[in-house]
């Protein structure tokens, strides 16, 4: 390999490392959040999405502390070259579990099962402030917080798409196996409840045919919910 062959190369490795190094400046406002709430928002962010392929937009604090809101949530509008379409407003330890499950997972399932390339999840929904199934009264859902994210459709070089609703039995225990679409998304659907506190789909409940549910709620002696 020539000299100047190796040094293009590394250039460009250092201006790749660079780039997903640089440092995320969010707005100066506070939005009434305090202070020290902020910085170590803020600087936990910059630990959690450092290095990491993913493209995001810095936004100011949401809501307030104790009700619906959070204090460093960011735009996330790509993780390893996958669109996140629309662009999802999560906080960062969401966008970094989403980020390891979208490049660990959901890119090699679609390779292997498919033989295909994931360009693009649908954001169903991010951040939203409502409780629980959007209903009138009780707790507050993780989207509330920036902390839950729902995917109903998954699009593919091809211009091919694979829906939840369509393409999943919403039959609880029912397998499909041999099947590339069904092996496929049981396959997101297992590694999601490595990656996450909460998975829910077709068949956990009435609110959860047609898309997953993925969010990092807080549960005692690490507790998860996957159906």
């Amino acid at each position: 390999m020539s000299r100047i062959v190796l040094l293009i190369l590394t250039l460009a490795f250092c201006t790749t490392a660079l780039a997903q190094s640089q440092a995320i400046v969010f707005p100066a406002t506070t939005n009434g959040w305090p202070k020290k709430q902020l910085q170590q928002a803020r600087s936990q962010c910059q630990n959690l999405l450092k290095n990491l392929d993913i493209k995001v937009e810095p936004l100011p604090p949401i809501g307030k502390p104790g009700s619906c809101g959070t204090a460093a949530p960011v735009r996330v509008t790509s993780i390893a070259d996958v669109a996140i379409e629309p662009p999802a407003d999560l906080n960062c330890a969401m966008a970094a579990s989403l980020y390891h499950w979208v490049a660990w997972a959901a890119k090699p399932a679609a390779e292997q099962h498919l033989k295909k390339q994931l360009v693009t999840i649908n954001n169903a929904s991010a951040y939203v402030c409502r409780r629980r199934n959007n209903q009138a009264r009780g707790k507050l859902s993780e989207h509330a917080f920036a902390n839950a994210f729902d995917i109903s459709t998954l699009q593919f070089s091809d211009d091919s798409a694979i829906s939840i609703k369509g393409d999943w039995s919403g039959k609880k225990g029912v397998h499909l196996s041999g099947k590339p679409k069904a092996d496929f998304l049981r396959r997101l659907r297992a590694f999601a409840c490595i990656r996450f506190s909460t998975v829910l789909g077709p068949g956990s409940d009435a609110h959860h045919g047609d898309h997953f549910h993925i969010d990092l709620a807080p549960r005692k002696s690490g507790f998860r919910v996957c159906r």
